[in-house]
């Protein structure tokens, strides 16, 4: 899995599989990988932008907050590292339309 993560595919798994006794921003730091040629470069800032909820929550635990919140987190955790192409399973579980609108 280390070796497609660094050919530059991310993947957002249907489970989410973040990391409950961190905090959202200490999740998004798990993800970050340098930046590519041929990809977009994300930074949390830039994450906040598209998803606000968790810029008001960075200091909160991940397992504290709720499904749609979670789903949020790993799409962004995956978007820290700054993929070529991202694999989303089940990408709009949890999300309010709004958000999904956004994020597409």
């Amino acid at each position: 899995p280390w070796r497609v993560a660094r050919l530059g595919l991310g993947y957002v798994p249907e489970d989410r599989r973040i990391f409950t006794d961190l905090t959202v921003t200490e999740n998004l730091s798990v993800g970050r990988l340098p930046r590519r040629d041929g990809a977009a470069h994300w930074t949390p800032q830039r994450l906040f932008e598209l998803f606000p909820n968790l810029g008001r929550m960075r200091d909160r635990p991940g397992g504290s907050m709720s499904g749609g919140e979670q789903q949020m987190l790993s799409i962004a955790r995956s978007l820290m590292g700054n993929p070529l192409a991202l694999l989303l399973d089940e990408p709009s579980e949890g999300l309010a339309p709004v958000i999904v609108d956004a994020m597409a």
